[in-house]
């Protein structure tokens, strides 16, 4: 499924575990609880910062994705690969980073109040 454009698909509680979604656009798409566990989103594209995306990404690989400005509040991210990925301004507010790789993440911005960072790489 590489390369698909999601733009305003409502994607609520899909299972996307283990997808192939490289270079693919979710500009306005709903993913409210969506199962991402080791989906492999880089480069991601989200342009609608305004929607909120919680629910389970563990393993999910996020590499370069621009999540600028995302609502991300208490996403699990635990083992997530966010190298290089653009966090500037994003919300992480309770959000489990858990052993998660952030080398080279651009973390300049981000709310990370609450943030569970145990063996979190890269900061």
């Amino acid at each position: 499924m590489a390369l698909v454009d999601f733009t305003g698909t409502d994607l609520r509680q899909a299972n996307l575990q283990g997808s192939d979604l490289r270079g693919s656009t979710l500009n306005d798409a709903y993913l409210n609880d969506a199962k991402l566990v080791g989906a492999d989103l880089s480069p991601l594209s989200i342009s609608d910062r305004g929607r909120a995306i919680p629910g389970n990404a563990i393993g999910a690989s996020f590499v370069g994705a621009d999540l600028s400005r995302a609502k991300l509040r208490e996403l699990n991210l635990t083992n997530a690969d966010l190298r290089r990925a653009d966090l500037s301004d994003a919300d992480l507010t309770g959000a489990k980073l858990r052993s998660c790789s952030l080398d080279g993440a651009k973390l300049e911005g981000a709310i990370l109040e609450g943030a569970d960072l145990d063996g979190a790489r890269g900061l």
